[in-house]
């Protein structure tokens, strides 16, 4: 892609720049399906639409009775915030409208079913930030005991999801955890993970008043 004069670079950037802010937080609060780059051209395009579209009231009168003229100050400055921080609420309503299931609970009102916008089972459980002990079977049939918490992390690249676990446990004869001594976690690697069991905290909690 070449531009030729300002105006075209001028005009490309008005209509991608906000997408592409939108997107960029979106991405931040949201897990989103990979999209080639065509796709995500369209995107970013249709977001900047989007965005103005909440501003036509005032920017059509802005540019119709000369207002950048008279105030070429107090006009750039809305312009900036049209182009600048509006996508970024934008991206926070879309966000918290995804969050909150608000548009499905409301089509499923009138009987549609909605797709799940979670690409796979594995964004689904660990976007939910909630804290888990964990069972690790790995692929020569071992197994590791720990807890996923705030400070556990996974990654989500396809390909490469390996999981860090911030405590590691042992079972003892009674059948509660202990954890190891001096634990600092554990990180496992992608290519070694079997299967994940998870149990809820208060399921083991008398383990870790030690």
């Amino acid at each position: 892609m070449t531009f030729e004069t300002f105006d075209a670079v001028l005009f490309t950037s008005a209509f991608f720049v906000p997408g592409f802010i939108c997107s960029a937080v979106l991405s931040m609060l949201l897990v989103r399906r990979q999209a080639q780059t065509h796709t995500r051209a369209v995107e970013f395009l249709t977001l900047s639409c989007v965005n103005y579209g909440f501003w036509v009231w005032l920017l059509v009168p802005l540019f119709q009775n000369q207002w950048i003229k008279a105030q070429p100050m107090l006009s750039g400055l809305l312009l900036a915030l049209i182009a600048f921080v509006s996508p970024v609420a934008l991206a926070l309503l879309i966000a918290k409208l995804q969050q909150t299931q608000w548009i499905g609970n409301f089509l499923g009102r009138f009987g549609f079913n909605t797709i799940n916008p979670i690409p796979t089972a594995w964004d689904y459980q660990f976007t939910k930030n909630d804290p888990n002990w964990v069972v690790v079977t790995l692929k020569d049939g071992s197994k590791v005991f720990g807890f996923y918490g705030l400070k556990s992390f996974t990654g989500d690249e396809p390909g490469h999801r390996d999981i860090f676990l911030e405590a590691v446990f042992e079972p003892t004869e009674t059948g509660e955890w202990a954890p190891v001594e001096d634990t600092a976690g554990v990180w496992i690697s992608a290519d070694q993970l079997a299967i994940i069991e998870f149990r809820k905290v208060h399921e083991l909690s008398d383990a870790t008043e030690s």
